[in-house]
């Protein structure tokens, strides 16, 4: 059977039998939400939409959107909560809370991998069922585009060149279609009754509407303010996103690998010799998928703890290292009588480079 043929099925996008079909492919689970945000929106038939829940992780609901579920994991304490965790790809809302689990939490964000991902680090392809295991990361979400190359050519020529791309590379390149940069379209005529409010500082523009900033048209929820037939002009410029998925088990291999690397260039910039590291669990966030495991290593100056904060490096010396870090570094950061906070990879550098000669000379001076 055609994979397709469930759309000939009769309200295949709110029965049981219509979305079990959805939930075994990728495309037609993605086809699915799409569809169900349209009746929604539309109002078709004037009927509600039925609330189900797909492999005990996802809420489908009766507004067209798609939420993640969570309801603890298999421990003695949550038994209680648990009722039955043979829980069926699709499930009816109510029939769920009341045989299955009696409480539960859901809500947004909720970012499912398109059909044509693929993890970079591990590889994994994704399936509906697995979809839930993902971290889903941007690059470049600030890039803007010049469009020089299809000027006097449709937009619907732009989208199309993005979707190739994500095609052929695994990941997503999310085109932000809620208006056109132009150097012609900025205007610096203040705002009446504001005294730096200018009418359009940057140059954004909607060409399907013209009397309304492209902040006005992204509240109004229409993600397609410039419209496929638009053509590009010189000068043109839009934004692109990357968007890629890795399962958590890649990315924290991923995030592992780049966090030693740039630890073991800092330190041989520093003049240590080749170190090796050992890891350790993140001690600011109490996990290693964020900014990274943190790391202790030992050295020709003692042992040294390093890791990744929020926006720092967190370095410490042992108990047994005598140094007393406000005598060596003056910029103003935190530091402590063993410890201190470095504010890139640069500045750790200089930092353990400064630490080091500091201690190197304490001992010639002994000798």
């Amino acid at each position: 059977m055609d994979k397709y043929e469930i759309f000939n099925m009769p309200k295949w996008y709110d029965t049981k039998e219509g979305i079990e079909e959805c939930v075994k492919d990728m495309e037609l689970f993605k086809i699915l939400r799409k569809k169900r945000r349209e009746i929604y929106k539309e109002k078709e038939d004037n009927n509600i939409l039925q609330v189900w829940i797909i492999f005990g992780k996802y809420r489908i609901d009766e507004f067209g959107q798609t939420m993640a579920v969570s309801f603890g994991k298999k421990t003695y304490e949550n038994e209680q909560n648990i009722l039955n965790y043979d829980i069926p790809p699709v499930i009816d809302e109510y029939i769920f809370k009341t045989e299955y689990v009696r409480t539960y939490a859901y809500g947004s964000p909720c970012h499912i991998p398109e059909p044509y991902s693929i993890c970079p680090e591990t590889g994994r392809s994704w399936t509906v069922e697995n979809s839930f295991d993902n971290e889903m990361r941007t690059y470049d979400r600030e890039r803007v585009v010049n469009l020089k190359d299809y000027v006097g050519k449709k937009f619907e020529e732009v989208l199309k060149y993005y979707e190739r791309k994500s095609l052929k590379e695994g990941v997503t390149y999310r085109v932000d279609t809620y208006g056109i940069r132009n150097d012609k379209y900025i205007d610096l005529t203040l705002v009446e009754g504001y005294e730096d409010l200018k009418v359009n500082e940057r140059g954004w523009y909607s060409p399907k509407y013209p009397d309304k900033t492209c902040q006005q048209v992204n509240h109004s929820g229409d993600i397609d303010a410039i419209g496929t037939e638009y053509i590009v002009e010189e000068g043109d410029e839009i934004i692109v996103e990357k968007i890629v998925f890795y399962t958590k088990s890649g990315y924290l291999s991923k995030i592992t690998k780049e966090t030693i690397l740039e630890f073991e260039e800092a330190f041989l910039k520093a003049g240590f010799p080749p170190v090796k590291f050992g890891l350790r669990r993140n001690e600011y966030w109490g996990q290693d998928d964020i900014t990274g495991p943190w790391v202790d290593t030992y050295t020709d100056i003692g042992k040294i703890r390093v890791g990744w904060r929020k926006r720092v490096v967190e370095v410490k010396f042992s108990d047994e290292t005598e140094i007393y870090i406000p005598e060596i570094i003056e910029d103003d950061v935190s530091k402590g009588d063993r410890l201190f906070h470095a504010w890139s990879i640069d500045k750790l550098a200089e930092y353990l480079k400064l630490c080091r000669e500091h201690l190197l000379n304490k001992v010639k001076e002994k000798v």
